[in-house]
């Protein structure tokens, strides 16, 4: 036993908890927190943390408490300067949230756009902003992104960007016709104005 603080309940939950450890989608329970306690208190949290570090990010995970007691008592016996790292594998990206991060890093890029055109006092194309509403059906660009300078894609289609809004013609008509949508179901959605002599 060394003579620095040894490892406390809270550390072994927070420990198991960094690296998702014994979770299977549940919360920690107090049992686990205690099979763990009992093993490696003996040890420091630094020294837990670091053989916790020294585990492959893919096996971490599925490590056991005798397994981080044997390499915290070889981290004990062989000190570093450095910190430890964190073996904790990061979490998978799903592609809705994909999208949405793109979405947003797009929204994020037209504000600053349309910050400096606004700070030097020039004007876009409307044509410009009205495309940048849409995705592209030909190259696929995002909302707010302007067209990529593809001229032909894999199934034989054919398209130009315009040399003025740097947008395909099919995006711009896409975009018009989604306005054309929203303004028509807007409308359609309108209270009518009552007849005269009629009272609403």
């Amino acid at each position: 036993m060394t003579g620095r603080p040894t490892l406390t309940r809270s550390e072994v939950r927070a420990l198991l908890l960094h690296y998702r450890i014994a979770e299977d989608g549940r919360p920690i329970s107090e049992d686990v927190v205690t099979a763990w306690w009992r093993e490696l208190r003996e040890h420091t949290a630094a020294h837990c943390q670091a053989a916790l570090a020294s585990i492959p990010p893919q096996r971490v995970r599925h490590a056991t408490a005798a397994e981080v007691a044997q390499l915290a008592q070889v981290a004990a016996l062989h000190p570093t300067d450095a910190a430890p790292g964190s073996a904790r594998p990061p979490l998978p990206i799903t592609p809705a949230e994909r999208a949405r991060q793109r979405a947003k890093f797009a929204a994020a890029g037209q504000r600053g756009i349309r910050a400096v055109y606004e700070a030097m006092g020039w004007t876009r194309h409307p044509d410009t902003e009205l495309a940048g509403t849409v995705r592209c059906p030909f190259c696929l660009a995002h909302v707010g992104q302007v067209c990529k300078p593809l001229t032909r894609t894999r199934d034989g289609r054919r398209e130009q960007r315009d040399p003025v809004t740097r947008m395909h013609p099919s995006r711009l008509a896409s975009a018009r016709a989604t306005k054309a949508a929203g303004t028509s179901s807007t409308t359609r959605g309108a209270i009518p104005p009552a007849p005269q002599g009629v009272s609403a």
